[in-house]
C-alpha cells in the first residue's frame, strides 16, 4: 500500500510539473528540433547502487545513488553539502540539538535564523508530514522554480523535530523544461531513497550550529 501511494504521488508530481512548466509557453520550431535531438538527462534509477556517507559531525549516515560521483563537503561550512554534476543536483543537511523541547515549526524558524536554510522558492507542488527519520515529526515541501523559459529546478525541503533535536534537509535538481519528468523522477527518488534512508547514529547530536 505504501509503495502504491508513492507511485500515485509520483504520477501527481509529474502532472503538476507538466502543468507548471507548460505556463512557460510553447517553444518555437527551432527549439523543438533542438530538444528532440538532445539525449535524455541523467537520472537516478530504482536499481542505482546506494553508497552511504557517514557524517561524524551530525551523527548521521546519508545514502547517495552512485555515491562516488558526489562531491561532499562536511566540515568547511555549517551544513553538509553534496553536489552531483551529472544531474545538477545538490543535497544539504544539518542536525542539531536545542535546549528546549522543539517541533518542526520551531526547527524551521531556527534554521532560517541561523542562515543554514534558504527560503522556499517557486510554485508549491506538494506538502506532507512524515515520520522521517523514524520517529521524527517532519514537514516536507516540494516545489518547482523556473529561472527562465528553458530550465526548471525542483526542490524538496524538509524540517524535522524529535524532542530536543532538529533536522534540515534540502534536495534540489535542475533540468530542461522539456524533461520535466526527469525532475519529477529525481525528486521522488530523493524523497524515498535519500531522505527516507537517513540513519541516525544515536540520540546524541551536536548543539545548534552558529
Amino acid at each position: 500500500m505504501a509503495r502504491q501511494g508513492l507511485v500515485a504521488a509520483h504520477v501527481v508530481l509529474v502532472v503538476a510539473l507538466s502543468i507548471a512548466c507548460g505556463a512557460c509557453g510553447a517553444p518555437d520550431r527551432a527549439t523543438t528540433q533542438t530538444n528532440v535531438s538532445q539525449p535524455e538527462p541523467a537520472a537516478f534509477t530504482a536499481g542505482a547502487r546506494m553508497q552511504r556517507f557517514h557524517s561524524t559531525r551530525f551523527g548521521v549516515s546519508v545514502p547517495f545513488p552512485d555515491g562516488k560521483s558526489w562531491k561532499i563537503v562536511d566540515h568547511k561550512i555549517p551544513i553538509l553539502r553534496a553536489t552531483h554534476d551529472a544531474t545538477r543536483s545538490i543535497v544539504e543537511l544539518a542536525i542539531w540539538h536545542e535546549d528546549d523541547l522543539t517541533n518542526r515549526a520551531i526547527c524551521e524558524t531556527r534554521a532560517h535564523e541561523k542562515g543554514i536554510a534558504q527560503e522556499a522558492s517557486g510554485e508549491e507542488v506538494s506538502t506532507e508530514v512524515a515520520a522521517v527519520p523514524e520517529g521524527w515529526d517532519t514537514g516536507i515541501w516540494v516545489g518547482v522554480d523556473r529561472a527562465n523559459d528553458r530550465e526548471a529546478t525542483g526542490h524538496l525541503i524538509a524540517f524535522g523535530a524529535f524532542v530536543h533535536k532538529c533536522l534540515y534537509f534540502h534536495f534540489a535538481t535542475t533540468a530542461e523544461i522539456a524533461h520535466a519528468d526527469a525532475i519529477s523522477d529525481r525528486l521522488a527518488f530523493a524523497r524515498l531513497r535519500i531522505l527516507g534512508g537517513l540513519a541516525l547514529d544515536s540520540f546524541d547530536v551536536p548543539r545548534a550550529p552558529h
